[in-house]
């Protein structure tokens, strides 16, 4: 039986592919994703150093990729379809979220800032919203008795930018 390596064959593969398209000057969504979750990973382990190079990277991008600007405000601007500028505006915000906790845990000044023509606060898909809250890694069979709960997760998310 093989031991749990904690994803590091998974993150192995996914550094891989990823620099190869930073290589290439291809960058995506995805490719910002990739580097939040490295960079959420590598903290995970204590390796700041990389932590931080993966997400100043991120912010760099989502700034490259106009995804820090809510291009609605802006007549002329290219249309996107509602699902899209969702995911920019999850992506962005994201982002800011992510920014300020790693560079408050590390002691460093955040890199991305909150002005007039950041994305607005809203996330219209709040489905998450009304799920129901459950412990995490309760005890099964415990006497533990929580009532029924509203996660409250976009709200939460929100609040917390």
């Amino acid at each position: 039986m093989c031991s749990y390596d904690g994803g590091a064959v998974f993150a192995k593969h996914a550094r891989s592919m990823l620099f190869d398209e930073l290589s290439r000057g291809f960058c995506t969504i995805p490719t910002v994703l990739t580097l939040l979750l490295l960079s959420a990973g590598e903290c995970g382990h204590g390796n700041t150093t990389q932590a931080w190079i993966y997400s100043g990277i991120a912010f760099r991008l989502i700034d490259h990729l106009g995804i820090c600007v809510d291009g609605q405000r802006y007549p002329g601007s290219v249309h996107l379809a509602d699902e899209e500028v969702e995911i920019r505006h999850r992506l962005y915000w994201s982002c800011y979220f992510w920014d300020k906790i790693i560079s408050l845990y590390l002691g460093r000044s955040p890199s991305l800032q909150h002005t007039q023509v950041s994305p607005p606060q809203i996330i219209m898909d709040d489905s998450a919203e009304n799920e129901l809250w459950v412990p995490f890694d309760s005890p099964h069979g415990s006497d533990w008795k929580y009532p029924p709960a509203t996660a409250h997760s976009t709200s939460c998310f929100m609040s917390a930018c």
